[in-house]
């Protein structure tokens, strides 16, 4: 990936990451009832797109900025796109997953949930061997970098509710303000 970034365009990271949110949906359609993990008449395709790219941005957003910081190697497009190629394993695997819950009975829940944790676990590890092979980290430098980047994601998203809150707030000053003054 490090020596390929050249010819490979920012679009590609996107189309990868954009795939995971789209294999989630259709998971959700194709996986048999009694192994679901979502019922589909209270779920939302918007949450369930945020629930996987808010988390992969921002841990890209703060793993760049805590490597930059820590003297590591990489460019933001780089770590994009492995973090990107990191969501594979979920991508394609995720589909037969569910397909095969058509065979398994409700009884083999433990089995399938072992699966499923196992598609996850393997995509962590791959963001951090991410991380640690495009700075050329230690393995020790490679958990800081990533506990640190936990860290500051999630300090992103405690700002932005703290922002969504107030915006929230000044609405509705606002708004009452327009209904004191009788506009």
């Amino acid at each position: 990936m490090k020596h390929l970034h050249r010819f490979v365009r920012r679009a590609a990271a996107f189309v990868l990451a954009a795939a995971a949110p789209v294999v989630r949906i259709l998971y959700m359609h194709i996986v048999h009832y009694p192994l679901a993990d979502i019922d589909l008449r209270m779920s939302s395709y918007v949450l369930e797109i945020v629930k996987i790219l808010l988390p992969f941005f921002t841990f890209v957003i703060s793993a760049y900025a805590v490597t930059a910081i820590m003297d590591g190697e990489t460019k933001f497009k780089e770590l994009l796109l492995c973090c990107a190629c990191a969501l594979t394993p979920y991508t394609f695997l995720t589909l037969p997953l569910a397909g095969l819950s058509h065979i398994l009975t409700g009884n083999s829940a433990g089995l399938y949930s072992t699966l499923q944790t196992i598609i996850l676990v393997w995509v962590l590890l791959l963001l951090f061997h991410a991380v640690r092979i495009s700075n050329q980290f230690s393995f020790k430098k490679t958990l800081a970098v990533v506990l640190i980047s936990l860290l500051v994601m999630l300090l992103i998203w405690i700002l932005g509710f703290l922002i969504l809150v107030l915006w929230n707030q000044v609405v509705l000053l606002f708004s009452g303000l327009l209904t004191e003054l009788g506009i």
